[in-house]
């Protein structure tokens, strides 16, 4: 992390969350000599899970991009009557035999113009997570990242995991490029839409074939709260503050 949360702020609602975990501990109480760059930012459950913490969109220019992938997508919804679930699956969109091959060419450049930053944050992540076992003596620690997605234009749960699914199969020298990563987690703060009729959504994806990374996926979740609707919500929105879907089933399932 950089700077610290603003009071009120979704990501300052979030790290409270992460504090209030039993054990939680402050990598840069331990590691303070390292750089940024260097380290990851919380040690959970007795030093078993490592967790590095990102704010996904946070600059105008990434905002700008996700607003014009989102108007894209409205707008061949309109043309055409295709949902966005329909459009954002790559294996799909060319076979509806609608949409011309310049439009197919712009969606997937606005998408990944967008999207390939997952795979940055991945990136820089798996270098802090790996530094971080090294320093610290942990090397079966589980890896995680975990993003924060603040009122993000474009963002839709199945087009994160598509995309993390993605980068856990990337390979380099028969190893994964990003093998410190073991689990995704996002955590969503939609201000005009709803999901599955929350405005709050927590969601992970974990590398297939660890079961350890798993269970402690699902301790994160649950002590996150949101899922079970056992904690406090950040911010509730009513469905008549909802302002109207720009392509309906977005976020519904």
């Amino acid at each position: 992390m950089t700077k610290p949360a603003k009071p009120g702020s979704f990501r300052k609602f979030i790290e409270d969350k992460i504090h209030a975990i039993p054990g939680c501990v402050d990598i840069d109480d331990l590691m303070r000599r390292e750089p940024e760059s260097k380290k990851a930012d919380y040690l959970l459950y007795d030093r078993n899970v490592i967790v590095e913490q990102k704010e996904y969109g946070n600059s105008p220019q990434h905002m700008e991009k996700g607003r014009r992938y989102q108007e894209y997508v409205g707008g061949l919804f309109k043309k055409y009557g295709i949902d966005a679930d329909a459009l954002d699956d790559s294996n799909r969109d060319e076979s509806f035999g609608l949409l011309s091959a310049e439009e197919v060419a712009h969606l997937r450049k606005l998408k990944n113009d967008f999207y390939d930053k997952i795979k940055d944050e991945m990136h820089k992540a798996n270098i802090q997570i790996q530094s971080t076992k090294r320093v610290l003596g942990l090397p079966d620690a589980v890896g995680v990242v975990l993003v924060i997605f603040d009122r993000v234009n474009g963002i839709m749960p199945d087009v994160i995991s598509q995309r993390v699914f993605r980068a856990f199969d990337i390979l380099k020298e028969g190893e994964p490029l990003y093998k410190h990563v073991d689990v995704f987690i996002y955590s969503l703060y939609m201000r005009d839409l709803l999901y599955n009729g929350h405005s709050q959504v927590n969601g992970q994806i974990t590398r297939e074939g660890s079961l350890r990374s798993i269970e402690y996926a699902r301790r994160i979740l649950d002590d996150l709260g949101e899922n079970k609707g056992s904690a406090r919500p950040y911010k509730t929105v009513s469905k008549d503050d909802i302002v109207k879907q720009l392509v309906p089933n977005v976020f519904e399932k």
